[in-house]
């Protein structure tokens, strides 16, 4: 992973948060809301990634024929860390400019998304015939 920190040391911040500043308020709203759906398939791609270098690692830890399976899922590996720390980086940018601008209403609809999404999930009603249902499939 530390091919992924050299690669992401020459992201230049100052120039994306400047970027990210000149966008109209609906743009950053949007580009916010893109990204938090991107890190949500990130997240999803990169645990099934994870876990197939993992064992791909255990179980052909011996056999020397096979390293070329493994490079491949570790240059895989490389480039889903890439773009998931690109994607954090960015939110964290639009983030960044909702705070700073002098428009704090995009603050509180962005924020404003977090909390319904949480009351979402704290308040959603499961009975025991679907969570059992869910478990044997």
């Amino acid at each position: 992973m530390v091919a992924c920190l050299w690669i992401l040391s020459w992201v230049n911040i100052s120039m994306l948060y400047h970027l990210i500043r000149g966008q109209s308020v609906i743009k950053l709203y949007f580009i916010y809301n893109v990204l938090e759906i991107m890190d949500y398939l990130c997240l999803s791609f990169g645990s099934d990634v994870m876990e197939a270098l993992f064992w791909l690692t255990i179980r052909h830890k011996r056999k020397k024929r096979e390293h070329v399976g493994v490079l491949w899922h570790w240059v895989l590996a490389c480039i889903y860390t890439i773009i998931h720390s690109m994607c954090f980086l960015i939110q964290a940018i639009c983030l960044s400019v909702a705070i700073n601008s002098h428009n704090k209403s995009l603050l509180v609809v962005m924020t404003s998304n977090q909390y319904m999404e949480l009351k979402s999930y704290l308040f959603k009603k499961f009975d025991y015939q679907t969570t059992t249902r869910y478990r044997q499939d």
